[in-house]
């Protein structure tokens, strides 16, 4: 159950949470820790951390200060679950003598979301980034990986310390490619490679930069990429595009299932969009009890995907030239539907 304001007094409890942040101190990402009131989301202080977990000394400086605002501790602390940072937490909630309360972090939404809002809007004054609609915004977002999640580019590293010092100057390159601007692109993508070196992700990108006008170095850079990973699920994900745009249909399917065999397990949002195309190329091959396979697969990584539901529906659920068998979803993913 997600919880409110309206459900706490002032000071009755505190919320320790970390936001998005992109932040880099020493060209190191840092991760942003802060303690606020539940009942007026105010901010007691805040913790930039550049490595896993905060110091202890840092913690308590931060708890310090908060009783120091307050004169009184709070009866509870309230933190997300699976944070790397819940030791340090519980460590200064036995010290203060209250008790702290781990919840998924999807109850903290009220309170992560405004505040995440507010320090984007800080941390984008000034800067010459273009401006992207709240959709957009919502879209990058949701490919951007936790900082202590497995890196999508499947080197083996969490992303705070694989590809999270460069995934701003990747996101700006691929928007300026599909705005039509290529040199602005590599710009971007050259100034990542100066700070990482040829990574198997960023020859990755320069590859989907190259594919808008020469099919020849999108190859040339895909195999460059997989020569320095061969288990790079996006290089297998583009090679899947580009056999299924050249109706090369069965290579499409290898390619699409490596890659699926090779993302992190955490990775719904490229997990979802694989296991969409993968379906669409088995419907192509009148495949299609493997189809709706794949795209019931793809769903439970995405549940409320407006694609996915609405290829399911059209091309399985309503194709009366299907066996009725095959026209009903499959028990679970039926109760999604149903949600």
């Amino acid at each position: 159950m997600k919880l409110q304001h309206s459900q706490f007094r002032v000071n009755e409890a505190w919320i320790a949470c970390r936001l998005q942040s992109f932040d880099m101190v020493a060209s190191a990402p840092v991760d942003l820790y802060v303690l606020i009131d539940a009942a007026s989301s105010y901010i007691f202080g805040h913790l930039l951390v550049l490595d896993e977990v905060p110091s202890p000394d840092e913690t308590q400086a931060l708890f310090a200060k908060a009783y120091s605002a307050k004169g009184e501790w709070p009866t509870k602390l309230i933190a997300p679950k699976l944070d790397p940072a819940l030791p340090a937490f519980q460590e200064q909630a036995d010290a203060g003598g209250f008790p702290m309360e781990v919840v998924p972090v999807t109850y903290l939404e009220e309170f992560v979301r405004p505040l995440q809002a507010s320090y984007d809007s800080f941390r984008s004054q000034g800067t010459a980034a273009p401006s992207r609609t709240a959709s957009e915004e919502q879209e990058a977002r949701s490919m951007v990986p936790d900082s202590y999640d497995p890196c999508t580019c499947a080197s083996g590293k969490k992303f705070k310390f694989c590809c999270k010092p460069i995934f701003e100057h990747i996101i700006e390159a691929m928007c300026a490619a599909e705005e039509g601007r290529p040199a602005v692109a590599l710009k971007w993508l050259d100034k990542a490679r100066s700070k990482v070196g040829d990574t198997a992700e960023l020859l990755c990108r320069y590859a989907i930069v190259h594919s808008y006008d020469s099919d020849a170095k999108f190859h040339e850079y895909i195999e460059r990429a997989l020569q320095k990973n061969p288990n790079h699920p996006r290089s297998h994900y583009l090679l899947g595009l580009d056999h299924a745009e050249h109706e090369r249909l069965e290579a499409a399917v290898v390619a699409y299932q490596r890659a699926i065999a090779c993302y992190p397990a955490t990775d719904k949002y490229h997990l979802n969009e694989t296991w969409n195309n993968l379906a669409n190329v088995y419907y192509r091959l009148d495949r299609h009890r493997d189809a709706k396979g794949a795209w019931e697969k793809a769903l439970t990584y995405a549940p409320y995907d407006p694609v996915t539901r609405r290829n399911l529906q059209t091309c399985i659920y309503d194709n009366d030239t299907l066996p009725e068998d095959m026209r009903r979803p499959s028990p679970f993913v039926a109760r999604l539907l149903g949600d």
